[in-house]
């Protein structure tokens, strides 16, 4: 969903694929997204 969306890009390196996060992107298509996402207090996260 994310490649699709343009917000992954994908490189490959020999048999290896490499994803990067574009970020301006990211935050154009679904904004303040990430930094909620990032800012996600450890303990509301179930293990």
């Amino acid at each position: 969903m994310l490649r699709e969306a343009g917000v992954i890009q994908v490189r490959v390196r020999g048999s290896q694929r490499i994803l990067s996060l574009r970020r301006d992107d990211l935050d154009t298509c679904f904004p303040g997204l990430l930094d909620a996402v990032l800012d996600t207090t450890p303990g509301l996260i179930e293990t």
